[in-house]
């Protein structure tokens, strides 16, 4: 198989087609009958740069322009005896086919044949399904800044087959895992940790991107790495004209709505301003770059600030702090008086003297925050302050060398910083929280070569540096003797209600992604061929730096008196150093490490003119993530353990070394992924295509870094006598020779302790990738500029890499019929009666424990399981209108069904029943949403000059130029779980309830008339689950509801967003814009989750509900 990719490689030409960076335009060329006229000269010129290119039909009568940035432009024909034919205002799109036959005229008939070509709708060159939101309706439709700066992505939910919610990255397209779908800036990938797609490392800004089109169902071949689903994005260039523009978004809390069980909005300051310059590159004397070179650049500008209302914590009061607890009426006791907390001294006026105050307590105290309203107990009554500041910068130059060979590049920087705190000051006070650092670099270049009219080259290179730095408010230089490392220590306090500080999440990640991709396009009669290949190298570097200096609780018993339950105190311990329990943390650095490969071979076949067949075929394959240096392990239930007997069950390492199995990966690689594409689209009519097809895609591979066990350091130390008697004192330090650091490299590290499990094996074990087959039937109909769309998708999800907590080590469901005797020792004489003997010398665990397949562990958690699977249909309807008359609008409608045996959110969680019987897991998947439907429109109103109603003097003034726009999301409600405890002696991951025959699961039904609880005013509320309707299982028995059951949903959701906006022209093409955007404008209560705990007295109640109204405004001005 290696060899065989080699050869491939091998045969590929040395050059590169940018992905989805550009559009293409292809047609025939007729004379008057209709048949094909070969050799004509097209010329496809830039409207906005003056750029040419030109091609010669074959002899089918083809010509394509493969490879055309997006814009408006001119497209001539010429042939020797005929006119000339001349088409203006032909517009390309990203990743689309723009198709424009021209039929030519006798040179006899007349000299010239101009036509204005219309914008495309019907998509009659391609099988996949795609929507593409143009800029007119990115400029006014509303965005909500909700907590960052606007992310173009989130308007994927305004396209057909997008399902699982309004939130931006938990949506899915066409039944794809979460996190699974390829996103593409500019033809590169833009994402940090590129193996799970998740939010981009360097964003582009909301009034940079040009244009952004949604690959719904079956892509051509030239695009890989996805579940389902291709996100594109184009950036603006610079043009012959100097444009620019400036934006200023303004979010304040004194115009939001409250939720209904709060007294008052949370506080929440948000801005946003950017600003962007393009045109040509012009240095008076020394360089005229017009029609040669451009740039264009954009700069944003966001702060937020966040204030969650009325948190309530307990801090040390000064006299407290100062060793004075007379005012506490708990006497304090001297532990170095006396052994056990008996016979000891009491601090004179119960006050620690000065000099008995830790070297640790004076470096901490500092930086704990003081009460601001008296008492001991909640004292301290505020906000939890989120303070966000972000910087991105973006430089695009276009660069035309000759005709035959151009340039772009792009550079962007991004720069945020985090705070989160419970104080008005982020520098000087600590808390439970962290603050954050991230800076990403972003870089790409593209190099476009015409070899040939019909032959295109276009080489690319792209890099990604994103570097995190979490650390926690402040840093302190005090150490712990003897501790790992230095930082901020947690300190947790077991009584009077004194708040934790410390959060332990210092860290470091540093994520590279190198991209470089090779294709050739090449038309050839009625072929458009393209090949080509791309190749990721990722990384991700992480060093885990929190709990190095430890994580310390202090209760009272170590300044209090055996037998005297009111005496001590937690923060009086604290002062003396004294803890209860200790415990520190040191990892190894995780040099993470997953290249992947991409090639591909496509052909759009013209058979005729009115039917296209796109066939294709690519190949994916991607190492499994693993550490650099090796620094992986695994749970393998092949290796004889030396601690149990012998039994089959240790850890074994990766890496070069003794104990290690000399290689740094544990997993191997699948070699299998081949995903063959075919697709038609064929015109019914002049007006109608009627589009199929079909393909194989295969995802990206999961980042996993979980499987280091023996590679960390987990240090603990416990008072022996309930905490009388510290560990130790924090001044004198750990224990000498306790902080040991890895690795540990033993294969009886897991005994006794829960392990991690990767089946090494390529094929049949969690080296394998995930598998989507897609099919999908479109019918398009155009009429009077509108765009009418039908169709129906299926997905279908094979060996989906399990994130659900499978653990491979739960006891067989056939020893329930043992009842309790499971949970009673193995060395008890009911056990022995019955036969059972301990597995191995010196286990002393239950019989349960016993009869699991590896009773020398505990829970075995199976990594990246490929035995997921899905089932996704859906019928999907659009209406589309571009913008003509003042009017553009797209409508979506998806009717589906999301069905799975496996957690469709990336990196979500759920837990097995049964492991021994998957099948019972198939159910609903927790994002189903079966409705949604999202319209969006901008319209002009039609006041005002060249309009049709108040067109003349200052009534014209006045109200012209206005505009409204809005997104209308309607949607179901998703599946609810019900949730019992697991009293099953099993080991298994959880228990479900039995479904009563008969029983009506609701109590109230979701409507408009539902009330939820209310926690400011004590109104309990309305129920809507009945929890009659379920009951918990027989002793020893599992339950009947599925894990997520379609005829037990919550609450759906309704919203309504619009935008009024007044432009002042000053100039053509110049303006100032005022706008005031409403989201959830009706101010609507969309209940949250309810509580679905069968045993909570708040069963089937909801106490909370999505954002109210939310009133935001903003300004342009465009030169």
């Amino acid at each position: 198989m290696k060899l065989l990719i080699g050869a491939v490689l091998c045969l590929l030409p040395v050059s590169l087609w940018a992905q989805g960076s550009v559009g293409s335009v292809t047609g025939l060329v007729l004379d008057p009958s209709g048949s094909s006229v070969p050799n004509a000269r097209v010329v496809l010129k830039n409207l906005e740069k003056s750029f040419e290119q030109s091609t010669q039909t074959t002899e089918a009568g083809l010509y394509t322009f493969p490879s055309v940035t997006v814009g408006r432009y001119e497209l001539s024909v010429e042939a020797p005896g005929f006119s000339r034919f001349v088409a203006t205002e032909v517009r390309v799109e990203s990743a689309a086919v723009t198709r424009l036959d021209a039929r030519l005229s006798l040179a006899a008939e007349m000299e010239l044949v101009r036509v204005t070509a219309e914008p495309p709708l019907l998509q009659s060159e391609t099988s996949s399904q795609a929507t593409v939101v143009n800029r007119n309706l990115l400029d006014r439709i509303p965005f909500q800044l909700a907590g960052t700066n606007r992310d173009v992505t989130s308007f994927i939910r305004l396209v057909p087959g997008v399902d699982g919610g309004s939130g931006n990255f938990r949506l899915v397209i066409a039944g794809g895992r979460q996190h699974t779908n390829e996103v593409l800036v500019d033809g590169v990938t833009n994402t940090y940790r590129a193996s799970v797609n998740t939010p981009f490392s360097v964003r582009p800004s909301m009034t940079s991107v040009s244009e952004f089109r949604v690959e719904v169902a079956v892509p051509p071949a030239e695009f890989g790495r996805t579940s389902s689903g291709v996100i594109l994005m184009t950036t603006k260039s610079g043009t012959n004209e100097l444009r620019g523009n400036a934006d200023f978004l303004l979010r304040n809390n004194r115009l939001d709505a409250r939720k209904y069980n709060q007294a008052r909005a949370d506080v929440t300051r948000q801005g946003e301003g950017t600003f962007n310059l393009g045109g040509p590159v012009v240095m008076p004397r020394v360089y005229d770059g017009r029609n040669r070179t451009f740039f264009f650049t954009d700069l944003m500008v966001f702060r937020r600030i966040n204030q969650p209302l009325d948190v309530v914590d307990t801090y040390p009061a000064e006299a407290l702090r100062r060793g004075d607890f007379s005012a506490t009426g708990r006497p304090l006791y001297d532990p170095l008086t006396g052994a056990a907390g008996r016979n000891r001294a009491p601090f004179p006026d119960n006050v620690i003297p000065a000099n008995r105050i830790s070297n640790f307590a004076r470096a901490v105290l500092p930086v704990i925050p003081l009460p601001n309203v008296s008492g001991l107990e909640r004292n301290f009554i505020g906000s939890q302050t989120v303070l966000e500041n972000q910087f991105a910068w973006m430089l695009k130059i276009d660069h035309r060398i000759t005709d035959r060979h151009s340039l772009t590049s792009v550079f962007r920087y991004n720069w945020m910083e985090r705070y989160e705190d419970r104080s008005a000051s982020q520098t000087k006070i600590a808390s439970n929280f962290y603050n954050d650092f991230p800076t990403a670099y972003h870089g790409l270049i593209h190099y476009d070569w015409i070899i040939r009219p019909n032959i295109l080259n276009k080489v690319s290179f792209s890099g990604t540096d994103w570097f995190s730095d979490f650390r926690q408010t402040p840093h302190i230089a005090y150490k712990v003797p003897n501790a790992f490392g230095p930082g901020f220590p947690a300190l947790r306090f077991t009584a009077h209600n004194l708040t934790a500080i410390g959060a332990n999440v210092d860290r470091t990640v540093h994520s590279r992604i190198y991209q470089f991709q090779d294709a050739l396009s090449w038309t050839l009669g009625r072929h458009n061929m393209k090949f080509g290949f791309r190749y990721d190298h990722q990384q991700d570097n992480t060093q885990t730096l929190g709990n190095q200096n430890g994580t310390y609780t202090f209760a009272p018993f170590a300044t209090g008196l055996s037998g005297a339950a009111t005496s001590g105190h937690a923060f009086a311990s604290f002062l003396l150093g004294a803890p209860q329990t200790a415990a520190m943390q040191f990892g190894l650095p995780y040099l993470a490490r997953s290249p992947a490969l991409g090639v591909f071979a496509q052909d759009d076949w013209k058979v005729t003119p009115r039917l296209t067949v796109n066939y294709g075929l690519r190949y994916e394959m991607q190492y499994p993530w693993h550490d650099r240096e090796g620094n992986n392990s695994t749970f393998d239930p092949n290796t004889p353990n030396p601690g149990a007997g012998g039994l089959p069950g240790a850890m074994v390492f990766a890496g070069s070394g003794q104990g290690r199995l000399g290689r740094v990966r544990i997993i191997e690689n699948y070699w299998g992924g081949w995903g063959p594409r075919l697709g038609m689209a064929y015109r019914l009519a002049s007006s109608t295509v009627l589009r199929a097809g079909a393909g194989v895609f295969y995802a990206p591979r999961r980042y996993a870094p979980q499987y280091t066990q023996g590679f960390s350091a987990n240090v603990s130390q416990s008072s022996l006598d309930g905490g009388f008697t510290p560990p130790f004192y924090l001044d004198a330090g750990w224990p000498a020779g306790i902080a040991v650091k890895p690795p540990f490299i033993s294969p009886t590290l897991g005994n006794n302790q829960a392990v991690r499990y990767v089946n090494p094996d390529g094929v049949r074990g969690s080296g394998r990738l995930g598998r989507t087959y897609q099919m999908q039937v479109n019918l398009q109909h155009q009429w009077a500029g509108t765009l009418l769309e039908a169709g129906w998708i299926s997905t279908q999800g094979r060996f989906i890499p399990n994130s659900t907590l499978e653990n491979i080590n739960q006891a067989d469901p056939r020893w329930l019929s043992l009842g309790d005797l499971l949970r009673q020792s193995i060395t008890s004489a009911a056990v022995a009666e019955r036969g059972f003997t301990p597995p191995y010398a010196g286990f002393t665990g239950t019989l349960a424990q016993a009869l699991r397949p590896y009773p020398q562990v505990q829970q075995v958690t199976y990594e990246d399981a490929p035995n997921g699977n899905s089932n996704y249909h859906a019928l999907t309807a659009k209406i589309e209108r571009r913008f003509s008359a003042g009017f553009t609008m797209l409508g979506a409608y998806t009717w589906s069904k999301l069905i799975s045996d496996v957690e469709m959110v990336q990196g979500g969680v759920s837990l097995l029943q049964d492991h021994f019987n998957r099948r019972a897991e198939r159910a609903v998947a927790s994002i189903d949403i079966p409705h949604r439907f999202v319209g969006s429109f901008s319209w002009e109103l039609p006041f005002g000059r060249q309009k049709r109603w108040l067109n003349r003097g200052l009534a014209a003034a006045v109200f012209g130029h206005w505009a409204v726009a809005g997104i209308l999301t309607y949607e179901g409600a998703s599946p609810l779980p019900v949730r019992i405890p697991n009293s099953l002696p099993l080991f298994n991951g959880q228990l479900r309830p039995d479904v009563l025959a008969g029983a009506d699961p609701y109590v109230k039904r979701a409507g408009g008339d539902f009330r939820p609880g209310n926690t400011l005013t004590g109104e309990a509320g309305d129920v809507l689950l009945n929890r009659a309707a379920f009951a918990t299982p027989a002793p020893f028995q599992f339950g009947s509801l599925s894990p997520y059951a379609g005829w037990l949903r919550g609450f759906g959701f309704a919203g309504e967003d619009f935008s009024v906006l007044k432009r002042v022209p000053f100039g053509e093409a110049r303006f100032a814009e005022i706008r005031a955007d409403l989201f959830n404008a009706f101010n609507r209560t969309n209940l949250t989750t309810p509580v679905v705990d069968l045993t909570s007295a708040n069963f089937g109640r909801t106490f909370d509900s999505r954002p109210m109204r939310v009133v935001q405004f903003g300004a342009r001005l465009s030169f």
